[in-house]
């Protein structure tokens, strides 16, 4: 009976939420088609947490209604509102349809992906391209040697963006001095 209480992540299930079965045939063809084991691991916690929404306990469960994508769609975009609803971020929403969507196209359930991505939201982008303060190159220079110091005044005087990654390497044309060699990150 305890151990019929205890969910997949070993943790003790609550009485409202039932036990759900990742087993059978169509989750075989979703996870043997994955093939990192971090991969595997997020695909399997989004998966859960659509059955949960859902109200299913079984994966083979997803597939009833194979016969009417659309209704399956219906659903897929249900899910998606309430994952916004609940405040997750355009690329959460993402992370959390895409073994939806991956669950599908394995079990050769054709859906429209242009019409659900239409809900995903608009993408916002979280961090400010902008130059560093001059508070904060004091502050990199107050606890940086004399080779940080360096470092920090060139990016200072080149007005690095902090959206720039800095490749530094050790030149041996010029008797070991730093060279900093900047390119954007975002092409």
């Amino acid at each position: 009976m305890l151990a019929a209480a205890i969910s997949n992540r070993g943790n003790i299930a609550s009485h409202s939420q039932p036990q759900i079965l990742l087993q059978g045939k169509t989750f075989d063809n979703f996870i043997n088609a994955l093939k990192s084991s971090k991969t595997r691991e997020g695909y399997i916690t989004s998966l859960k947490r659509y059955l949960n929404h859902l109200k299913l306990t079984e994966v083979n469960d997803l597939l009833l209604h194979s016969t009417n994508p659309r209704y399956i769609e219906s659903q897929i975009i249900d899910y998606i509102m309430t994952l916004r609803n609940d405040g997750l971020a355009y690329a959460s929403v993402q992370f959390m349809v895409a073994p939806i969507m991956t669950f599908y196209s394995l079990n050769d359930i054709v859906l429209n992906r242009k019409k659900i991505s239409r809900y995903f939201g608009e993408y916002k982008r979280a961090v400010k391209d902008r130059a560093y303060t001059v508070e904060e190159i004091n502050k990199a220079l107050q606890t940086a040697d004399q080779r940080m110091n360096h470092f920090a005044a060139n990016i200072y005087r080149a007005a690095y963006r902090i959206s720039k990654c800095i490749d530094i390497r050790k030149s041996y044309e010029n008797r070991g001095l730093w060279r900093l060699q900047g390119y954007d990150i975002r092409r």
